[in-house]
């Protein structure tokens, strides 16, 4: 059989390791089957024996328009031709934004939606999910053509969105997804009972079975067990009862770091059309600026400031110390300790691959591409994105060859010594960049000469030496030792905080409907400098 278990995001923290034990069980007991397990890339932490990681792709275009003529494939539909009608317009320049969501399964089924009630399209997830969501409380019982009962007729809309917000937050709150009926049952008559123009005879659990019944938004997961049909509707209307009860500042102290609550900031930040987003990414700056405080990652955040300030290059100064601390974390990670543990080849690439993926999203990097769009931009010298990815390159490559004790996995980790030589030189090309003061890489060139014969003749004495030779040479080029950028778990974790941040906060800039320019240049001003004591 092939098994599918979706959605183990939505699994609450305490039950992870009993759920992870019982499926590794199911696995070893049954193993002719084929098994898939899936949820969000942003919150997969596991480590599931005997499977393999992959992370799905985004729907594609031509999946997007198959997905939209799949879903307006109705007689009427393709007389009208909707589907042709909405492809086009998702093309247009000025749903941009909205075309960006629709490469998510849920949020085009959610864009679909919308375009059928009103042939227009949100632009963010905020109101994408309210048009959704008051699509979901009106007329999908119509639809299906079940009758509004008549115990329900005296919720309104705009009370039934209330208190599901408040379901829904306070089950985010305490990481409960899954609620009993008894529960859900007494905080309807709450809610009911606190609303004087509330019509007195109705009742919690009638009100329950309607909404589950005819609009999905509540399901019974199995026998009085409910939760939010999806994840994102629970999301949303978390994010729709902070806005409304202004627990901004709450929000931002308790859960900036708690990579659940990503989803929630960003959807609130949409939501503050009124006032504008700028308390939000103001209150998130000043809990960002505690991580900052932390000694080691006030140390680096002065290299950054010292290494970079009055540099030629006309990009932004915090997007050069953004880039300085880029190359940091490529020469920190690819120096790292359990490089030094690789005991073969597959191991070597596994640690290679995780090193890489974690340079390659590393949320400074997101940061300087975010501060100056210019630098992903710049091709007057070279991508500067491109060149920072050579550091790590070169140095894991260097790292795992020198590990490697058989010679036929050296030359498999190798992939051929010019490939390092190249990452060599595109690395110098930091050098040229305009980003630093003083960089001087010219001692790489004589290290070159010490360590391509020895990639050709696969001596890893010799290549261990010039490794060694290389790392020391990036440290004394740019002004780091290893002290500085060796962390403890605590060190790291601080500096991680920040960094996530930092990256949540253009993310939530991003996602603002409205926002001050004056609030965005003071923040942007301060950003990656170490706090003031």
């Amino acid at each position: 059989m092939l098994i599918l278990l979706d959605g183990l995001d939505e699994v609450p923290s305490a039950n992870v390791n009993t759920v992870i034990d019982a499926i590794q069980d199911f696995v070893d007991r049954y193993d002719k089957n084929r098994y898939i397990a899936s949820c969000r890339t942003a919150a997969y932490r596991y480590n599931f024996k005997r499977f393999s990681d992959v992370i799905l792709s985004e729907f594609d275009d031509e999946q997007i328009q198959q997905f939209i003529n799949n879903w307006f494939r109705s007689e009427e539909d393709k007389q009208a031709g909707t589907a042709a009608l909405c492809w086009e317009l998702l093309k247009r320049d000025e749903n941009k934004a909205a075309k960006e969501l629709a490469h998510s399964p849920i949020l085009l089924t959610f864009l679909c939606l919308t375009y059928d009630k009103s042939q227009t399209f949100a632009n963010n997830r905020s109101g994408l999910y309210k048009k959704a969501l008051r699509i979901l409380l009106e007329e999908w019982a119509a639809e299906k053509r079940i009758m509004r009962q008549a115990i329900y007729e005296g919720l309104s809309v705009e009370l039934e969105e209330v208190l599901l917000s408040e379901i829904a937050c306070e089950g985010f709150e305490a990481d409960r997804l899954f609620i009993p009926q008894s529960q859900l049952v007494k905080r309807i008559k709450e809610f009911l009972s606190s609303n004087l123009n509330a019509p007195k005879q109705m009742s919690g659990e009638q009100v329950l079975k309607a909404i589950a019944i005819q609009q999905g938004i509540l399901v019974e997961r199995v026998e009085d067990v409910y939760s939010f049909s999806h994840l994102t509707l629970q999301e949303y209307l978390t994010a729709r009862y902070i806005h409304a009860h202004g627990q901004i500042s709450q929000m931002a102290e308790k859960y900036l770091t708690d990579d659940r609550w990503r989803e929630v900031f960003l959807l609130t930040s949409g939501l503050m059309v009124d006032r504008g987003s700028d308390e939000l990414l103001l209150e998130m700056h000043k809990v960002s600026k505690q991580y900052a405080r932390q000694p080691k990652v006030k140390a680096l955040l002065q290299w950054a400031d010292q290494f970079t300030l009055g540099s030629s290059n006309n990009f932004k100064p915090s997007a050069k110390r953004a880039v300085a601390l880029t190359v940091v974390s490529a020469i920190a990670n690819s120096s790292a300790k359990d490089i030094a543990k690789v005991k073969d080849i597959a191991n070597a690439i596994k640690i290679a691959r995780n090193i890489a993926n974690a340079i390659y999203t590393d949320s400074a990097r997101k940061v300087f591409t975010a501060l100056d769009p210019k630098i992903a931009k710049d091709r007057d010298k070279s991508d500067i994105i491109d060149i920072v990815k050579g550091v790590p390159s070169l140095l894991v490559n260097l790292t795992i060859i020198s590990n490697n004790k058989d010679k036929d996995n050296r030359a498999a980790a190798m992939g051929g010594d010019m490939d390092v030589y190249q990452d060599i030189l595109r690395a110098k090309e930091l050098e040229e960049s305009g980003i630093f003061t003083g960089l001087e890489l010219s001692q790489l060139t004589n290290q070159l000469q010490n360590l391509r014969p020895a990639l050709r003749e696969l001596d890893i004495t010799k290549i261990k030496k010039a490794t060694e030779q290389v790392i020391a040479a990036y440290l004394e080029a740019f002004r780091l030792n290893e002290e500085l950028i060796t962390c403890n778990n605590e060190e790291s974790k601080a500096l991680n905080n920040y960094l996530y941040s930092i990256d949540l906060l253009f993310k939530c800039k991003q996602e603002a409907a409205r926002l001050s320019p004056a609030t965005w240049e003071a923040i942007e001003a301060e950003l990656l400098l170490p706090p003031d004591d």
